[in-house]
């Protein structure tokens, strides 16, 4: 397997989070795959925050720190 990653949509582009350090390999390795196809390949980890909570107090954490929380995953 080269890498294991969690796939996510905004808007019409689909991103993949993966951990840093296979990211170079796995960009290399699927740009071999795009052929013909009309999509792009690139790095936005500069664009882009990824936070995590987890455990029993994270609603309410969250429910603290902003207006609307999220109700579900990736809301």
């Amino acid at each position: 397997m080269l890498a294991s990653f969690r796939v996510f949509r905004i808007g019409d582009t689909v991103y993949l989070q993966l951990p840093r350090t296979t990211l170079d390999a796995t960009i290399q390795r699927l740009r071999m795959y795009l052929l013909r196809a009309d999509a792009k390949i690139s790095d936005a980890s500069d664009d882009l925050i990824a936070i995590g909570l987890a455990g029993n107090c994270a609603p309410d954490l969250l429910a603290r720190r902003f207006e609307r929380p999220p109700k579900a995953d990736d809301d």
